[in-house]
């Protein structure tokens, strides 16, 4: 195993919830940050998200990424019948406002969701005030996901 996959394997599956949150809040490196959420079980909540969320330097195309794996489209298509609790409604809502603010100072890193032209339209007709990076993704730099 390469050096970076045997690091991100240890975040994620060897190191306690704590140590890895102290970790994320001291990384410098967005790629670091964009790698570590692409391997993420999403069923393990939103406490790593949360703190890769709010690192100064996670680039908007992670940001995109996690509103997307998190489910964030389908809480957009299906506010009303979501089954997410009240704590990640807030987690993706305030990711949401995040990205339509454009609060991240990283934007190198390219992420485009993979929605079909039909969902897209449901999605204009429904969030009307959707910020187009929600639809058409970030520039950047195409990254290569290292899985581990």
């Amino acid at each position: 195993m390469d050096s970076i996959e045997q690091y991100l394997y240890e975040l994620l599956y060897e190191k306690d919830i704590p140590e890895v949150i102290g970790i994320i809040r001291d990384c410098t490196d967005s790629k670091l940050l964009h790698h570590l959420m692409a391997n993420y079980n999403w069923d393990n909540g939103t406490e790593l998200p949360e703190a890769v969320a709010y690192n100064p330097y996670c680039d908007i195309g992670t940001a995109l990424m996690i509103f997307d794996l998190y489910g964030g489209y389908d809480y957009l298509l299906n506010s009303e019948d979501c089954t997410f609790s009240d704590s990640e409604k807030l987690f993706i809502s305030n990711l949401k406002e995040k990205i339509s603010n454009s609060d991240f100072q990283q934007k190198s890193i390219k992420y485009t969701p993979d929605l079909s032209r039909t969902v897209k339209y449901h999605i204009k007709k429904t969030c009307k005030d959707i910020n187009d990076t929600f639809l058409d993704g970030t520039n950047g730099e195409n990254i290569e996901i290292i899985t581990v």
